[in-house]
């Protein structure tokens, strides 16, 4: 595959309506953001809710969140969004319930969290009289971490992704095994990872694995991501490592990959480069992260131009799937129909090392598997 689809747009381009927001979450064809006071816009797809408006009719502008709520954070899911009440720290959750399209395994869902299975286009609120810190959402479940620690997560949870000893779903809270407190909780489409409270060390659990276990290395991360075969982290010293599935590079480690059989790594793998990073997503095969600069670097497959530098493509001859990270295009730029249409090669410039010293990975376990590339 050498060209992107036709609805790809490989480098950045302005969201129209002129609002400002203070962040952004996305879901797998929608996005949401918080305004400065706090109000929720979403746009992209809404077949189960996910905008919030009360319709499920897609929008390609930003919609504000019916109900007149304010948000202190948002997360997005695959077909699901939620948010923290800023006064309560109450959580409420709104679009796919489990009932529309459940997950590939038949798990009923419940990532609304309210009691029942049935999908909602404005905010329920969570069941339990939980009040949280922060909050994710995945593929078809939900975690929060609570004010006074324990984590909480509900939904599907065909994979252990719940992490309450069971591969039953729920549409309730229940807490997660082992009574640890955490500091952060994220999941992605079939796993869930956190960082526990004062240590950092990462803990993980799903895709087979029903209880949290450490993540192997004894290392302290301090912002974590998890996309939806791997995950990554950041230390405090602004070093990323990534751990999971490698396809198309999306561990970032400067390997090799050319499709095919990648391989699996239960020890993090350190980000090659030597920048120094202040955050890091990760998504479906590709992860992108912040320097401490304030520049975004993608690495990846890049099938629907995912990595910003101004191509859709899976060419693997040319280096267009990334094993390393690659300055984002238009940084520092005003997007322009020019410039989007045509981005310039000095537009995609090669990442630079900082003076920040280059990890030295261990030496991870392994396990392969063999993937089909995307088309």
């Amino acid at each position: 595959m050498t060209g992107g689809p036709d609805w790809a747009q490989p480098v950045p381009a302005n969201v129209v309506g002129g609002h400002s927001f203070t962040h952004l979450v996305t879901g797998s064809f929608h996005t949401c953001g918080l305004s400065i006071s706090g109000e929720a816009f979403c746009w992209g797809s809404n077949g189960a809710g996910q905008l919030g408006n009360g319709t499920t009719t897609d929008s390609s502008v930003p919609v504000a969140v019916g109900g007149g709520w304010r948000f202190s954070s948002l997360a997005g899911g695959q077909h699901h969004t939620c948010g923290l009440d800023p006064v309560t720290a109450k959580a409420f959750c709104w679009g796919h319930n489990g009932t529309t399209s459940p997950d590939p395994f038949g798990d009923p869902g419940g990532q609304l969290g309210n009691g029942t299975n049935t999908s909602a286009s404005t905010p329920v609120e969570v069941s339990g009289g939980l009040t949280f810190r922060s909050i994710a959402a995945g593929g078809h479940q939900t975690c929060g971490v609570t004010v006074i620690g324990p984590a909480y997560c509900w939904g599907s949870n065909s994979g252990g992704q719940l992490g309450d000893g069971t591969t039953n779903a729920r549409n309730v809270p229940v807490q997660v095994a082992g009574g640890h407190a955490f500091a952060v909780v994220r999941t992605g489409w079939f796993g869930t990872c956190g960082l526990r409270e004062g240590s950092g060390d990462a803990w993980c659990w799903g895709r087979g694995q029903t209880n949290p276990t450490a993540v192997p290395g004894n290392r302290s991360f301090a912002r974590l991501s998890v996309g939806v075969s791997h995950a990554c982290a950041v230390t405090s010293s602004n070093a990323a490592w990534c751990w999971g599935e490698n396809a198309y590079g999306a561990l970032g480690d400067g390997g090799s990959y050319g499709g095919g059989t990648v391989d699996f790594r239960e020890t993090p793998a350190a980000v090659a480069g030597g920048l120094g990073f202040a955050d890091v997503a990760a998504g479906e095969h590709f992860s992108c992260a912040l320097t401490t600069s304030g520049e975004a670097y993608c690495w990846g497959g890049n099938w629907a131009g995912q990595l910003g530098v101004g191509a859709a493509t899976l060419d693997y001859a040319n280096g267009t799937v990334t094993t390393r990270p690659v300055r984002v295009a238009l940084q520092g730029v005003t997007p322009t129909a020019t410039s989007i249409l045509t981005p310039t090669a000095t537009s995609i410039r090669a990442p630079t090392a900082t003076s920040t010293s280059t990890p030295t990975a261990t030496s991870p376990s392994t396990r392969t598997r063999t993937v089909t590339p995307s088309s």
